[in-house]
């Protein structure tokens, strides 16, 4: 089980970035919109069901199987696409079998019937999957998500993993196996790319209307959360936000811009980041980070798609050098950030990429 390959998807846009002055709109090129395909955006008040592009045979079958497991469908719809790519005769070489890819001994433990049956595979696959929730809880606490994540650990690690690490172990494959199902279950599985459990940053209302992406034509390099960079300190191995690059040149590079209505609250110089709050609800403080000039300032009050500055190289705090990119924050409503109280490791920090792929402003990766 749970043989599963990192795929990325690269957004890429020319862009031409004209500097016009303090709340000049960038005129970003036209693009054909890549945050959710179609399918997607048009079922967002589907009724019939809570899953799409799931074939309909699969429905009703990971309908019951969340139900049993107590995963969100299109959690589920996503991992039997990772496992088998919704064919039932699928097989690997370590003998896996089926839309579940179940090992022929740990089928047996769940069901009497037929490994390739979607019905029997899929009601299998549900008590197994409860079975592994139960096993993780205590290592997810009160956090729903963490419980996901973790128990998607397990069904592709096994649980004795996780219990020895109490998280997603540190593997690559499963690391890049709970990523590529928790990021999938929101952009190819669920009407209008909400946030899902197990990859849910904020679980309260976003507010109103579309964000635009902060960097247009930047690609995702680097996500929230722990990683392994050389040359950093050990504690910025903690990442407090996402990366963004539009190449990987130094000094100066892409266009950063506002991705919806904000007060621009302060500069904080030593990293280059400008430093806003939202205007509309919920008033996420955000921060917009190694930039070496700005058209913006303290006091400003800017709509989405302003310019704000360029996306460059300036990283004081890590004393090393770095390819330019944009280091894009998002933390939870609370007191303005100024140059003198920004924290990026004050505990206030949230995952950008869901709520950027719900917003509209962020594709697939």
């Amino acid at each position: 089980m749970g043989n599963a390959t990192k795929t990325s998807t690269i957004i890429i846009g020319s862009t031409i970035a004209l500097f016009l002055g303090v709340g000049t709109l960038w005129q970003p090129p036209q693009e054909t919109p890549v945050a959710c395909n179609d399918t997607t955006i048009n079922a967002a008040n589907n009724k019939t069901g809570n899953t799409i592009n799931v074939p309909d045979e699969y429905k009703e079958p990971i309908k019951k199987a969340a139900q049993t497991a107590g995963l969100p469908e299109s959690t589920v719809a996503a991992q039997i696409q990772a496992e088998s790519q919704f064919d039932r005769m699928a097989g690997s070489p370590a003998g896996a079998q089926g839309p579940a890819q179940f090992l022929p001994s740990t089928f047996a433990k769940y069901s009497n019937g037929d490994i390739h049956n979607i019905e029997d595979s899929m009601e299998a696959y549900g008590k197994y999957m409860a079975d592994l929730k139960k096993i993780v809880k205590p290592f997810a606490g009160d956090d729903p998500n963490k419980l996901i994540r973790l128990t998607l650990a397990a069904y592709n690690a096994g649980p004795g993993n996780v219990s020895q690490y109490k998280d997603v172990p540190p593997f690559p494959e499963t690391k890049n196996y709970v990523e590529k199902i928790t990021s999938g279950a929101q952009m190819k599985f669920t009407g209008g790319c909400k946030q899902v459990s197990g990859a849910k940053a904020w679980n309260g209302d976003l507010g109103k209307g579309e964000w635009t992406n902060p960097l247009p034509g930047g690609q995702f390099t680097s996500g929230f959360g722990r990683r392994n960079v050389p040359g950093l300190p050990a504690w910025a191995q903690m990442h407090a936000g996402v990366d963004l690059a539009t190449g990987s040149g130094y000094g100066p590079q892409g266009t950063v811009i506002a991705p919806t209505d904000l007060k621009i609250t302060g500069i904080y110089g030593k990293d280059g980041c400008v430093l806003g709050t939202m205007t509309a609800e919920p008033h996420f403080r955000m921060a917009f980070c190694h930039m070496d000039d700005y058209q913006v300032k303290a006091g400003d009050e800017i709509k989405k798609g302003t310019e704000m500055g360029r996306e460059s190289n300036h990283a004081g705090s890590v004393g090393a050098l770095v390819i330019s990119h944009l280091h894009f924050e998002i933390h939870k409503p609370g007191d303005d950030y100024t140059d003198s109280n920004f924290n990026p490791y004050d505990g206030t920090a949230i995952d950008p990429e869901p709520i950027l792929k719900e917003k509209g402003a962020l594709g697939g990766r």
